[in-house]
């Protein structure tokens, strides 16, 4: 029987033919990457191995910039100078195997990280019983955390327990936001200046959150929708490519000159 995750493999292939042949932004482009987790044995599409998170930091070492996702924000922001074909890696939910696996690839080949983490995950190990995620992790607890800000990550929120934000009332979107932020500069000792909404497509994700992730003092708030950063963008709507276990070379390569923008049409009807 062929999985879902091949069949989608499958059309981002087809998609990334398709974007080569369509005019596209320039393959120098600033670019955020999003990934999951990393893991031996993915579980799911969202995890890819570290033999292929290797290969791609090695693709992306030998043909973009890699940067800190704060030198974009700081583009985005302030028209800070980025380097030509500046990328930022950034990997959502805090799996213990983005430590384990994917810290000592990115250290190989100079690579700046970015963790978005749920307090409530960190706290239990695993996905709330209430919440919407289903994942069942291991995720990193505080500890490790501490660690990974160590080796120079920067740690983001990511709401407290991962819900769809849009789909809760005001009161509780806002104390996911708010309390995510406080309660990380309380356990590692620095500033939160970023989130990433959880799912982060525009129906989890609405004007209201966007307006919450100013309020609770974020510099900038990401989504989960492919496409490329622009300069005098909204800070609290900043697209990021996606990267998932289906994608082979030629796809994740697409992801890098921007052929496979034309992908977040698909993502944006979420």
């Amino acid at each position: 029987m062929i999985s879902k995750a091949h069949i989608k493999g499958v059309l981002r292939l087809v998609t990334a033919g398709v974007g080569r042949i369509l005019p596209h932004a320039d393959p120098m482009t600033p670019r955020i990457l999003c990934y999951h987790e990393v893991a031996p044995r993915p579980a799911d599409e969202w995890a890819v191995t570290p033999e292929q998170l290797s290969m791609q930091m090695r693709i992306l070492s030998e043909t973009r910039h890699p940067v800190s996702l704060s030198q974009i924000v700081g583009w985005l922001l302030n028209g800070t100078q980025l380097p030509a074909g500046a990328v930022a890696v950034t990997f959502d939910d805090g799996f213990l195997g983005v430590l384990q696996h994917a810290a000592p690839i990115l250290a190989e080949f100079d690579v700046p990280g970015t963790a978005f983490i749920s307090p409530e995950l960190v706290e239990k190990g695993s996905a709330a019983a209430h919440s919407s995620f289903h994942s069942k992790g291991p995720f990193m607890n505080w500890s490790q955390l501490r660690q990974l800000h160590e080796m120079g990550w920067t740690i983001g929120g990511h709401a407290m327990n991962h819900p769809a934000l849009s789909q809760l009332p005001e009161a509780q979107s806002r104390d996911q936001i708010q309390m995510s932020r406080s309660i990380i500069e309380e356990h590692l000792g620095t500033t939160c200046e970023v989130m990433a909404y959880p799912y982060g497509t525009p129906g989890t994700v609405s004007e209201r959150e966007q307006r919450f992730a100013a309020e609770a003092g974020y510099r900038a708030a990401f989504m989960a929708v492919t496409g490329i950063p622009r300069a005098g963008m909204d800070p609290y709507d900043i697209p990021r490519s996606k990267v998932l276990g289906s994608d082979g070379y030629s796809t994740f390569r697409a992801t890098l000159n921007g052929a496979l923008d034309i992908w977040g049409i698909i993502e944006r009807s979420h």
